[in-house]
């Protein structure tokens, strides 16, 4: 289960593909008839697999033999941590608000954790990679109301590696026995500046950087073309006003002398 806290910081805690299993003595009773749904597919409703991420690699072949870790952990950078706000802005969308205002850049370090029994050393978590954006955040409708991705069973984990599922069951127990129950977050060291600028009297403008696409690239095409009828028009037409009245002016003059 997700543990409420009174930030609006995301980057605040670490995030994991496995959530800790509330103690059962603390669950509500929405809680409790939310997981008596979950079970009803999976004996481990509060952890995501891995394997599916193994089992095809960058080049899209299938891997015969798909190697993985137990967990996973997603560990925020030192800015963010430090620098994303803890107070709600005036926004009827505090993580809209604040997510629109990052700068592009590292967002989490990602950390594996190999085995179950690594469960309280992580000196023996190992950092496979880094998550980053490369443009700021834009808001749609597609990947805000529709996108979604299918989780992976941990059952489908354990066809792969058999020996984890006794430890993930212990862990699970213990989690439900122990309503204190938290993974410790890893450690930050000191940010040197803030990502995510300090709110002034003004919002932050928003940089669209979003590339031209056909429809725009044909406006901006139509657009330029009637620019350029208009001036040939307007040519033509100072050009019939000034030098046809001057020729029959001078004419006139000429025929009346």
């Amino acid at each position: 289960m997700v543990y409420p806290q009174p930030s609006y910081n995301l980057f605040l805690h670490d995030y994991t593909n496995h959530p800790v299993a509330q103690a059962l003595s603390n669950q509500t009773k929405e809680e409790r008839d939310l997981m008596a749904l979950y079970t009803k597919s999976t004996k481990y409703p509060t952890m995501t697999g891995l394997s599916k991420f193994a089992q095809v690699d960058r080049n899209g072949r299938e891997e015969p033999a798909p190697n993985f870790p137990f967990r996973i952990i997603f560990h925020p950078v030192d800015n963010l941590h430090y620098g994303f706000p803890d107070a709600a802005p005036k926004s009827p969308n505090p993580w809209y608000h604040y997510l629109l205002l990052l700068n592009p850049g590292p967002l989490f370090e990602v950390y594996a954790q190999r085995e179950p029994s690594d469960q309280d050393m992580t000196e023996r978590y190992i950092r496979i990679g880094t998550i980053s954006t490369t443009r700021k955040f834009i808001p749609g409708k597609f990947g805000d109301t529709k996108l979604s991705f299918e989780h992976t069973y941990m059952e489908r984990d354990f066809e792969f590696f058999p020996v984890r599922e006794m430890a993930a069951k212990d862990i699970i127990k213990q989690q439900q026995e122990n309503m204190n129950y938290r993974y410790k977050d890893l450690p930050w060291g000191n940010a040197t500046d803030l990502i995510v600028p300090e709110e002034g009297p003004e919002e932050a403008e928003e940089v669209d950087t979003t590339p031209l696409g056909v429809v725009d690239i044909i406006l901006i095409v139509f657009i330029c073309l009637a620019f350029i009828v208009l001036v040939v028009v307007l040519a033509a037409i100072v050009r019939g006003y000034f030098f046809d009245g001057a020729t029959t002016s001078s004419l006139g003059d000429y025929e009346l002398h």
